[in-house]
C-alpha cells in the first residue's frame, strides 16, 4: 500500500509537468506563426509602398518634362509610368494597380484599393 500512494505522489507532478510544457509549446507555436504571418504581411505592404512612391516620382517626373499630367485615360503613357504593370498590359492587372486620378493641371491621386474597397 505504501509503494502505490508513493507512486501516486510521484505520478500526478510528472503529469502537470507535461502538461505545462505541452500548453506552453503550443501557445509559443501559435504566438511563432502569427509573427510570420504578420512578417509577410509588412514585407508585402512595404514593397507596395515602394513601388508605389516610385510611380509618384514618375508622374512628377512626367509633369516637369511635359509641364502637364497626364490624362487619367491616357492607357499607354499610364502604362509606362506604372511600375506596378512590367510587361502587363493595363486592363490585365488592374485590379492590383493604384487607381490614377487627375486633379486638376498640378494635382493628382493615387488611389490604393485593398479587399473590397
Amino acid at each position: 500500500m505504501v509503494s502505490a500512494k508513493r507512486l501516486v505522489i510521484i505520478y500526478k507532478p510528472t503529469v502537470m509537468k507535461t502538461l505545462k510544457r505541452l500548453i506552453i509549446g503550443f501557445l509559443s507555436l501559435i504566438i511563432i506563426l502569427i509573427i510570420v504571418w504578420n512578417i509577410g504581411i509588412m514585407i508585402e505592404y512595404n514593397r507596395q509602398l515602394s513601388i508605389g512612391n516610385e510611380y509618384v516620382d514618375n508622374i512628377m517626373t512626367y509633369l516637369q518634362e511635359h509641364k502637364k499630367l497626364p490624362d487619367q485615360l491616357d492607357w499607354k503613357t499610364l502604362e509606362k509610368l506604372n511600375p506596378f504593370a512590367k510587361g502587363k498590359k493595363y486592363d490585365e492587372g488592374i485590379a492590383s494597380w493604384p487607381e490614377y486620378r487627375k486633379n486638376g493641371n498640378d494635382h493628382f491621386t493615387l488611389t490604393f484599393l485593398e479587399g473590397f474597397d
